[in-house]
Order: C-alpha cells, then sequence, then structure tokens
C-alpha cells in the first residue's frame, strides 16, 4: 500500500463514513418506512412535516393547519374523482379552498414527484 499523508487518510476516513452512514439510512429505511417523513418545514418555534396531497389520508391531511375533518374530506373526494393533483396550486379547485386558505396551508403541502414515492 503506498505511503498516505495525513490529509489523505483523513479524506479516505471521511469518505467511508459516508458510505458507511448512506448504507446504514438506506437499510433503516427500508425497515422502517416511516422515517422517510423528515421535517420539511419550520414556523417559529414549531417543526411541520409536508403532506404529499396525493398520497396522504384523512387523518395526514388533518395534520395541516387549518385543515379540519370536513376539508380533509374534500380533498380526498376532489382526488377520487379527479385523480392525482399535478400541482399543489391545483388544491385551490377543491370546494372551501380559496386563495387565502391556500396561501396559509401551501407551505405545510407537497406533491411527491421523486424516486421513494
Amino acid at each position: 500500500m503506498p505511503h498516505l499523508t495525513k490529509q489523505e487518510r483523513l479524506v479516505l476516513i471521511c469518505l467511508s463514513l459516508i458510505i458507511f452512514m448512506g448504507s446504514g439510512l438506506q437499510y433503516a429505511l427500508k425497515k422502517h418506512p416511516q422515517l422517510g417523513r423528515i421535517v420539511e418545514f419550520i414556523e417559529g418555534d414549531q417543526a411541520f412535516l409536508k403532506v404529499d396531497l396525493n398520497t396522504a389520508t384523512r387523518e395526514e391531511l388533518m395534520e395541516i393547519p387549518y385543515i379540519g375533518k370536513t376539508r380533509a374530506e374534500q380533498i380526498l373526494q376532489y382526488r377520487r374523482r379527479h385523480g392525482d393533483f399535478k400541482k399543489i396550486d391545483h388544491l385551490q379547485e377543491v370546494k372551501g379552498i380559496g386563495p387565502a386558505t391556500y396561501k396559509k396551508i401551501a407551505p405545510f403541502i407537497k406533491i411527491h414527484t421523486g424516486f421513494y414515492k
């Protein structure tokens, strides 16, 4: 093995740790998929999860500020009738969610388009 400088050894150790931690994270996500829901929004001293409009249950929708049981059910009915939301602002097409309400809840919602749907 060639002689490595102190800096080269440090870089190799850091890269090894990153690979090891990434493998551990992948394993944890496979065993516990709920870990994939990470904190995505912080307001003041509270942290919120962004809720996916296309996969959320009624209970998950009710975790969004300003969304109660009735509005959550309206979102689910809209989704059943029209299919998945294509854009977040299409939420304004749901009865009872106008521009003012949409502006309040937009930071708490998402439409998942990535690998882990």
